[in-house]
């Protein structure tokens, strides 16, 4: 839950508090937990661990506090969330921390088979460094301000100068980068107008001009240079109606083959 302005630790923890106490017969020790046990507690918890930000615990309380009740979590997940938790640091990112990386992840239907490599370049150069490469997300920092914004792509940019429709795409704000409870995300209506391919305006997001970046230098968001009804995503309070950035970063979401 978004707006549940609590750590995600202390949700855990209330969260087992809760489930112990729906299964009073069951011991507080994990460790005098019979297969049983652990398929009572499994279905306890099953409809909450999807709302659970687990990418967003620190690592050492991953593996105090979470870790040890692996046998409630999907056996894939836990094994993704171990790799993230223990792998050395591979986010190349001068805009954003790991648990900015953390929080879009978690957007990303397929966060737990995804990990992130990043590919620099300057505006100009967009279409070459990432034209036909899927699955990729934009990362920029608004001048004169701690504030990020930024999207995501599950399909291929090109320079066709066409549209695409897809419901998986997002738009996204941190209004505070130092901040995770600041991000706030719009996923697309899945109109023809989610991806929007044009040649001079790169990367652009949705049909009413929710969010690109223009020839001109400048980054817009909502529907102001086109006569167009169509906006894709919903509209996400404080992102600029015009603005520049200090720096923007691509990062491509690729697949782990394992």
């Amino acid at each position: 839950r978004d707006d549940l302005n609590l750590e995600e630790c202390i949700i855990w923890d209330s969260l087992l508090k809760w489930g112990l106490a729906q299964n009073p017969s069951i011991s507080h020790d994990i460790t005098k937990w019979s297969k049983e046990d652990i398929i009572i507690m499994e279905k306890t918890f099953h409809e909450f661990i999807p709302l659970m930000k687990f990418y967003c615990i620190s690592s050492d309380e991953f593996l105090k506090k979470v870790y040890p009740f692996k046998e409630l979590l999907p056996k894939d997940l836990i094994v993704d969330l171990v790799r993230f938790h223990t792998a050395p640091k591979i986010y190349d990112s001068t805009i954003i921390k790991r648990k900015q990386f953390a929080i879009l992840a978690s957007w990303i239907d397929k966060k737990e088979k995804s990990h992130y490599v990043r590919d620099s370049f300057s505006p100009a150069a967009f279409h070459v460094e990432c034209d036909n490469k899927s699955a990729t997300i934009v990362v920029a920092k608004i001048t004169n301000s701690e504030r990020i914004v930024g999207g995501y792509n599950p399909l291929q940019w090109d320079s066709s100068n066409t549209w695409k429709a897809t419901i998986d795409r997002f738009i996204y704000l941190f209004t505070d980068r130092n901040d995770i409870e600041t991000a706030n995300v719009g996923y697309s209506n899945g109109n023809q107008y989610s991806i929007r391919n044009l040649s001079d305006h790169v990367p652009a997001f949705g049909g009413g001009c929710d969010l690109y970046f223009n020839n001109d230098g400048n980054w817009h968001s909502g529907n102001i240079s086109y006569d167009y009804n169509n906006n894709s995503y919903p509209k996400i309070e404080g992102i600029p109606v015009r603005f520049k950035v200090d720096d923007y970063e691509v990062f491509q979401i690729i697949k782990n083959q394992d």
